[in-house]
């Protein structure tokens, strides 16, 4: 028996999905090292703005209240990322 599963919870239900024929299962996991990559390198550049005292004392709030968004769906996103390719 295939021992790759996909599993996820929604709303208190737990679902498992096999990847067998499904998907490849490598190339899936480069897909999502290379998003993986890509998402560390946009958190390192906004923590670099938000650990930066000349940018949050100069730019509007707004503007500061919608890089710490990006920060927050970034980091939402990585998490995703990382429990997916633990489940490959």
């Amino acid at each position: 028996m295939n021992d790759k599963f996909i599993v996820t919870t929604v709303e208190n239900i737990t679902l498992m999905l096999p990847l067998e024929g499904l998907i490849d299962v490598n190339e899936e996991k480069n897909r999502l090292n290379k998003e993986l990559k890509n998402i560390n390198l946009e958190i390192d550049i906004i923590n670099k703005r938000l650990n930066n005292p000349m940018f949050i004392e100069k730019a509007p709030s707004n503007v500061i209240n919608e890089v710490k968004t990006k920060q927050r769906i970034y980091t939402q996103r990585k998490f995703e990322i990382e429990k997916a390719l633990l489940n490959i």
